[in-house]
């Protein structure tokens, strides 16, 4: 079998094959080449390295780049007279042997150099007077290597701007040309980090050959920003080429930022068409031609067109799954009985809780789901606890910052220091963290496809993990569903918790939930001291008073002012939206405290003892997208607020990552959990009203949930389950695993 090496399926032709331990490999059947994970990782990790010459003489058979390298021209075709950017291949062999090694620009990318030497990277140079430098009669590149004096006086600019620009072209000229290439093909800030850390050195092979493979490749990618490329890089496309782009633009937006990872065919042609302008006969003639860039397959009795970037990804996903399940040591693990796993005082392992642990601790990756109440906490307890008594090194993490601190309330998992995925992937990189036996992953239905394949690379072979989670929740905000989509391919084993061997002592909270997800309305009482789940039905206009009511007076009265009360709010706009209820709330709570921070916008002012959530993660603070915290005070430039009894240091644009928390929207709280809420149900939130975000809103509650607003709307969320609905195809991926082992 190791002369054989790993059996991979082919990405064009879906040929099952081996690859005899080689790096660069083609599918026998259709001879396509495929695109491996080492090769990949191998190429994202080389340094870009790009250069820029000018061409003037069609005699001239030698060069002098932009950064003094001299380079020999030996090919037969006749050059155009021009601007050129030359590929890493030549620079490191100082010969052109193949005018596929260099792209025509024609034109200098003055555009770009403009939009640098207005930067950081030139202090003091701004805005204005580096269009008037570029615009200056005297100005060329080759002027930027002469000293300083030079400079000043060829382009009538001061002696402290010309030393600023020739330092500044000097110390670093091969960053400054890369980043001016970026600027001048229009890629943004997070664009051109994507492809420093995910396409390398690839990058000049894509826009020589096809800028079009960017999709799906770099984020938020335009259909203009392409076309706008191919112009720049004077490239022609055909029709069918057209057509291709567009499919593949529109199918990489609807995952953007609808999260679906395939998507109906019918659909897929006719948004095409409408972009490219190409009638829809015609494209999907041209989409069939195509079976590398695009796959089909079947969903909910639909045809599905899958981009292969997507279809990649999923055979990447089969393929881990496969390893951690090849390399998971054989020998079997006696099961446990209830009276081997001490559990702490007053908690007892339920039967289904212990088969469950049992089970995944015979399982290189096991999935264990249940809604609220089901014991999946105490479950993680129990199954901490199994791992221990047969001496595996244990890991626990969660999607949030506030997932994992609620894992560390457990006095026998704060031990364990659960932490986020991303800060345990950060020192798996690191080699700091990635010597352990069973990783544990709490609120698994977070995780989007992406993060989900960087989680099971991460896993050593011969390790195990458990993902834990609530399959009936919101699907992730990024792409995919692959929580949901691997209980339902059926391929792992899968562990249910229903909790309903504690049934008469489930809250009407939980009783609530559980209702809803079955699609059926539940009961509804109108008097806060009559239960823990209430609805209060009001007109529209009235609705933001009583949810101020709610929380400045009457929920405070019925739990105690050191209760938390968090408003979640299904949108941002409206009175009954996020940021309304969010000035309200301040204005009453805050406005006359000391002012610390306000955005240029003017859309957002922060006092001392504000409320606020940080919205991405950030970890050079180590506060995660989710973090709540409170601003405690400000010392010189530094906003100090408190999460968590830990004080963080805000300053500078640090500070434009937090908002006010008062109100948040439910995707936000996920992975969190809350003494009291309230939630506004109004028609202005109709488009994003569904069953699983009632679902997801109602169970971060743990003593109270009151809802506020229409009762009509409030059914009719119920009844719209397919809002949530997500076009996959990592359900067909994963059901083929059984023939790939």
């Amino acid at each position: 079998m190791k002369m054989r090496g790993k059996k991979i399926i082919c990405t064009h032709c879906n040929t099952k094959f081996y690859e005899l331990n080689r790096l660069n490999v083609s599918c026998p059947k259709c001879k396509k080449s495929q695109i491996l994970n080492s090769v990949k990782k191998k190429v994202s990790n080389q340094k870009i390295d790009l250069d820029l010459f000018f061409y003037k003489d069609k005699k001239t058979k030698k060069v002098i780049t932009l950064q003094s390298r001299s380079i020999n021209i030996n090919i037969t075709e006749d050059l155009q007279i021009g601007w050129y950017m030359i590929s890493n291949a030549s620079l490191q062999s100082g010969i052109i042997e193949n005018i596929n090694e260099f792209i025509f620009l024609e034109t200098p990318p003055l555009k770009g150099f403009q939009q640098v030497l207005s930067s950081y990277r030139f202090p003091g140079v701004g805005s204005e007077i580096s269009k008037k430098i570029i615009q200056h009669p005297n100005f060329s590149f080759s002027l930027l290597k002469k000293k300083s004096v030079t400079i000043s006086e060829n382009l009538n600019i001061s002696p402290q701007i010309a030393r600023a620009i020739s330092t500044g072209w000097m110390i670093k000229t091969n960053e400054v040309i890369l980043e001016l290439m970026f600027r001048e093909l229009g890629f943004t800030a997070t664009q051109i980090k994507s492809i420093h850390d995910n396409i390398g050195n690839d990058l000049f092979s894509i826009l020589n050959n096809n800028p079009s493979d960017l999709l799906g490749n770099i984020p938020r990618i335009t259909f203009e920003q392409i076309n706008s490329i191919y112009r720049r890089l004077n490239l022609k496309r055909s029709d069918k080429d057209f057509a291709v782009t567009a499919t593949r633009f529109w199918l990489a937006k609807t995952e953007d930022r609808r999260g679906h990872t395939c998507a109906p065919k019918i659909k897929a042609i006719e948004e095409a068409s409408k972009i490219s302008n190409i009638n829809e006969v015609s494209l999907e003639e041209y989409i069939h031609k195509e079976p590398n860039i695009f796959h089909t397959d079947t969903r909910f009795n639909k045809e599905v067109i899958i981009s292969s970037y997507s279809f990649i990804r999923d055979q990447s996903v089969v393929a881990e799954i496969n390893r951690l399940k090849k390399s998971h040591h054989s020998k079997k693990i006696k099961s446990f009985d209830k009276n081997q796993l001490k559990m702490p005082k007053d908690i007892d392992i339920s039967d289904e809780q212990l088969k469950a642990i049992n089970l995944s601790l015979n399982n290189s990756i096991s999935i264990i789901t249940g809604g609220p109440g089901s014991g999946k906490s105490t479950l993680i307890v129990g199954l901490v606890k199994g791992l221990k008594l047969v001496k595996k090194k244990i890991i626990i993490c969660a999607p949030t910052g506030r997932a994992a601190k609620r894992l560390s309330e457990y006095t026998d998992l704060k031990a364990l220091e659960p932490s986020t995925i991303h800060m345990h992937l950060a020192l798996a990189k690191n080699k700091q963290k990635n010597n352990y036996d069973a990783i544990i992953i709490d609120e698994a239905s977070m995780i989007d496809i992406n993060l989900f394949l960087e989680l099971l690379k991460s896993v050593p072979s011969g390790s195990s993990i458990i993902f834990v989670g609530d399959a009936d929740q919101l699907p992730p905000i990024g792409p995919g569903q692959p929580f949901k989509d691997i209980i339902e391919s059926g391929v792992l084993k899968v562990s249910k918790l229903t909790g309903n061997y504690r049934q008469d002592n489930l809250s009407n909270i939980i009783q609530a939930s559980r209702a809803i997800i079955l699609g059926k309305s539940p009961i509804l009482k109108q008097d806060l001291h009559e239960s823990d789940f209430i609805f209060l039905e009001c007109e529209k206009d009235k609705q933001r008073n009583i949810i101020l009511n709610l929380y400045f007076d009457q929920i405070p009265k019925i739990l105690g002012n050191k209760e938390t009360i968090q408003i979640l709010s299904p949108m941002h706009k409206g009175e009954a939206g996020i940021k309304f209820l969010n000035e309200n709330i301040q204005s009453e709570l805050t406005r006359n405290n000391e002012f610390v921070f306000e955005k240029k916008d003017k859309s957002l002012q922060l006092h001392i003892g504000d409320k606020v959530i940080q919205t991405t993660n950030n970890y050079d603070l180590m506060v995660m997208n989710g973090d709540i915290g409170i601003i405690e005070k400000k010392i010189d430039k530094e906003v100090i607020v408190t999460f968590d009894n830990r004080k963080v240091s805000y300053s500078g644009l640090d500070l434009y990552d937090l908002d006010l928390a008062y109100a948040i929207s439910i995707h936000k709280s996920q992975g969190s959990e809350y003494s009291s809420i309230i939630i506004p149900i109004n028609s202005d939130h109709m488009h994003m009203l569904s069953r699983n975000l009632l679902y997801t809103g109602i169970t971060r509650g743990k003593k109270l949930v009151v809802l506020v607003g229409d009762l009509k709307i409030f059914k009719y969320a119920i009844n719209s389950f397919w809002k949530d609905t997500r076009y996959t195809n990592l359900v067909s991926a994963l059901k083929e695993i059984e023939e790939l082992i």
